[in-house]
């Protein structure tokens, strides 16, 4: 008995340990995408009123129920999705921006042309009308977009990564949620906006990759890299790391784990220095 107890202690002091250590290798910028999401979602288990976690579970786990508190099964997720993400407008972004943007232009041109009626029905001069205070607008705005494809995956992925973490110390017995019905919804949000943007025209050369710099200044970025003699590593590091992501339009998590042992040349006819 005791030997069971000791083995069951020694399991969980290395779980732990390597969650921590997976915690700690984690990106900065998946971590700072993950966390507020998966917050979110525990705040919704809350308010959804789910049982605490019984004694005795996870053998009291029936399937087909919903988990208890905020462990993450696929029936949960896509409540959750439906209830909080899916209809949800974005918060933040360059489309909020320019919806206000445009929502201020407009309002602007509508109270000019009132302006100028007024004036035309009791001949005042244009000074004698005040201006449409658009603080009350500002405060009340209210955008009609709805979250993009990208932003729905990364609140799934980030939900799926507490469901591993769970699921990894023992305490989620559901299946991983990634079913037929999860995917149906993404697919449909990403047809839901292929369609709108075909509809109004939409530009599909704008936010790319194409947009981040020009091709004349790679040589500056290069030359900024390179001004740092006290941290050559880093710099060639950078380099390589940026140059990758240019010419191959590789994905960081591709790119990280290369090492110089793992590069090789290739020796093309008519090509290099002659």
């Amino acid at each position: 008995m005791n030997s069971d107890l000791s083995y069951t202690a020694r399991l969980r002091e290395v779980v732990e340990r390597c969650l921590l250590e997976s915690h700690q290798q984690t990106p900065e910028n998946t971590r700072r995408a993950y966390t507020p999401k998966q917050k979110e979602w525990k705040l919704w288990c809350q308010r959804k009123g789910f049982a605490s976690i019984p004694e005795g579970w996870p053998e009291l786990y029936v399937p087909g129920r919903p988990l208890p508190d905020d462990l993450v099964d696929e029936g949960k997720l896509l409540l959750f999705m439906a209830d909080e993400v899916v209809s949800r407008a974005p918060r933040t972004g360059s489309r909020v921006a320019q919806e206000r943007r445009k929502r201020r232009e407009a309002g602007a041109a509508g109270g000019v042309a009132k302006r100028k009626k007024k004036l035309q029905d009791h001949g005042q001069d244009e000074d004698e009308v005040p201006a449409a205070d658009s603080g009350d607008e500002e405060g009340s705005f209210e955008s009609s977009l709805k979250l993009q494809y990208n932003t729905v995956r990364s609140y799934v992925s980030a939900i799926q990564k507490l469901y591993d973490i769970q699921r990894t110390r023992g305490m989620n017995p559901a299946p991983r949620p990634q079913g037929v019905a999860l995917k149906a919804m993404q697919k449909s949000i990403l047809r839901t906006t292929w369609a709108r943007k075909r509809s109004e025209y939409a530009d599909r050369g704008e936010n790319t990759i194409k947009d981040s710099y020009t091709p004349s200044q790679i040589l500056v970025h290069t030359s900024a890299v390179w001004n740092e003699p006290k941290q050559i590593a880093c710099a060639l590091r950078t380099q390589v790391d940026f140059l990758l992501g240019n010419h191959m339009l590789l994905r960081s998590s591709n790119r990280r784990p290369l090492e110089f042992p793992d590069c090789f040349c290739l020796k093309l006819p008519k090509e290099g220095i002659k």
